[in-house]
């Protein structure tokens, strides 16, 4: 209220108001708290501080929560400071105090939201997620991600083990729009009594028990145009009780987004976003905490725009999944070209809060939330963590080899050649096989390898050193990498050949690149036939028995799986009709 009335020009006549309450009702200490809030606001900004922190420290929760909200509109690190503490020692004020730091939108502000993300109430969970998601500061996304434990993009099949209600197949295909499923919608919906449908499609709630999600699922080319044709994304316990989140037509055959629970059968409560009319993709997503369901959509898949929440349920619904109805109207084609759910990765929040709080200059912690970074493909973040680890601790040869690994996926050449340079200078003169084979293999693994001479040495020193190793077929492989690059490739097609003789069939991370660097070899001598056939197994092996993200799965040896892939790219880039 003082800050519309601010807006409007009528700040000082309810600052006075106010004021004129409080002395005639001196025994009402709120009152006075809101007579102190209109004076500060009435203040020059510089004087307005001073009064809102005072009050900040009430020993009523309500006045200290008024003023915190306040407090947001300054970005000064002690009000940061002040809010963080409130945070720690007041339950009560802490939804006032994470509306203010979002407000706040600063990287103090977002360092104490990522702490909020550990607490036990799944409400001031929610909360935070839902504040850092809307920050603007980088700092945020650094903070906070989702760790995909679902997806299926419908490629031609589904890939996940979907348990379809009423399946009538004729009206569904994998192939009628490439990369979606379309369902031919019927008349009818699940919404009634008794219910008339078919096809919805559900899969088991991949989250734990109790566990917060967030589902998403895409919708292409689909405009609703007569009343209730619709594409629904569904949590769901049986056909009388679930939410149900949909593009859809009003009955004016308006597209609108809605959202309703039913439960035993009855539908208690709906929200409806009218006039949203979108003729390309549109994401719906639905985010759990608790037995909240906070509802959004997007337009591109990157940025949302929330729309609310609802309460739904005891929180443990055994399904989520997608359907498409015309309810009254005529069928109509609806496409879904990916569905995905996500669990927050608190994993790598508890290891902020450890860094932040307590081991600022623990190299250990950093290369440890480096690697789960890494093992979940966000390669910026792990880059940044290892980077600061070796600042703080670079006496280990395999952080500086998975540094530069993640450097290449990042395509950041510079930094790879400067931590290949570190490699060579501290490890050139290692008498450990498994150091010198690591070294020789980063140095060469690219079209321009970093001292291509002393790579070679040490890949040779390897192979030489410790030809009865369990691992020797990695010192191979080493070996055969620099022999390509050294442009000897009759002795790179006899030292792969035999790495894939030593390799072990389940030893897949070895083999898939000693496959795709032989491929390369034999097609730098003329033999065609021999690239084709080894480029397919090393991409058979990527593609069928490698960790794939987009299934959910993480990466654990991900400096192996960057490696791998470089290979397949350089081996594919090969044409067949260039001269070897």
């Amino acid at each position: 209220l003082l800050r519309r009335a601010q807006s409007q020009g009528k700040l000082q006549a309810m600052a006075a108001t106010i004021e004129k309450k409080a002395k005639q009702h001196p025994e009402d200490h709120r009152l006075a708290a809101l007579a102190v809030l209109a004076g500060a606001a009435h203040e020059p900004e510089d004087q307005q501080l001073a009064p809102l922190l005072e009050l900040l420290r009430s020993e009523d929760a309500a006045v200290g929560a008024l003023a915190a909200s306040a407090l947001g509109a300054f970005k000064e690190p002690e009000v940061t400071e002040s809010l963080a503490r409130i945070a720690k020692r007041s339950p009560q004020r802490l939804s006032a105090v994470i509306g203010a730091l979002a407000r706040q939108d600063t990287p103090a502000a977002a360092k104490v939201l990522g702490m909020l993300l550990v607490t036990n109430n799944p409400l001031q969970r929610r909360q935070a997620q839902g504040a850092l998601e809307r920050m603007q500061t980088p700092e945020a996304n650094q903070l906070f991600f989702w760790k995909r434990v679902a997806y299926d993009g419908f490629h031609g099949k589904a890939k996940l083990a979907w348990r379809v209600l009423q399946p009538v197949e004729n009206h569904l295909s994998y192939d009628k729009i490439a990369g979606a499923l379309t369902i031919a919608a019927q008349r009818g919906n699940v919404t009634g009594r008794p219910p008339l449908f078919e096809n919805v499609f559900l899969v088991d709630n991949p989250a734990m028990v109790n566990g917060d999600f967030r589902a998403t699922v895409a919708v292409a080319g689909f405009t609703p145009q007569a009343p209730y044709q619709q594409a629904a994304l569904l949590c769901w316990n049986d056909e009388d009780n679930y939410l149900k989140f949909s593009y859809e037509s009003d009955p004016d055959g308006v597209p609108r987004l809605t959202i309703h629970p039913e439960v035993r059968g009855a539908v208690p409560t709906r929200a409806d976003i009218p006039n949203i009319a979108h003729t390309g993709r549109l994401w719906l997503r639905l985010t759990k905490c608790g037995n909240q369901y906070s509802y959004a959509a997007s337009t591109d898949g990157r940025q949302f725009v929330s729309y609310g929440d609802m309460a739904w349920g005891d929180g443990r619904p055994p399904m989520i999944g997608l359907a498409a109805f015309t309810g009254e109207g005529p069928p109509i084609d609806v496409s879904f070209d990916s569905f995905e759910v996500a669990v927050p990765d608190l994993e790598t929040v508890q290891l902020t809060r450890l860094i932040e709080e307590f081991r600022p200059n623990d190299a250990v912690v950093r290369f440890r939330r480096g690697d789960l970074y890494a093992r979940r493909t966000h390669w910026k973040e792990a880059a940044a963590d290892f980077a600061k680890g070796l600042e703080l601790d670079p006496s280990d040869h395999w952080h500086w080899y998975r540094a530069a690994t993640l450097y290449l996926q990042l395509e950041d050449d510079e930094s790879y050649r400067r931590c290949c340079r570190e490699l060579l200078q501290r490890f050139g003169a290692t008498e450990m096989a498994h150091i010198a084979e690591r070294v020789g293999k980063i140095c060469s693994i690219t079209p321009e390898p970093v001292s291509l001479d002393e790579a070679r040495r040490l890949a040779r020193q390897a192979v030489e050193s410790d030809p009865q190793s369990n691992i020797f077929h990695w010192f191979l492989l080493g070996q055969g990498i620099t022999d390509y690059r050294a442009g000897d490739y009759e002795q790179a097609i006899k030292t792969l050949t035999q790495c894939l003789e030593k390799a072990p069939e389940q030893v897949v991370d070895c083999r898939a690149p000693a496959h795709l660097f032989l491929a390369m070899a034999l097609r730098r001598t003329g033999d065609l036939e021999g690239y084709a056939r080894h480029l397919h197994a090393g991409r058979n092996l990527i593609e069928e028995r490698f960790a794939n993200p987009e299934r959910g799965e993480d990466i654990l040896a991900w400096n192996d799986w960057i490696l791998a892939h470089l290979a397949r790219r350089e081996a594919e880039s090969l044409a067949e009709d260039e001269k070897p």
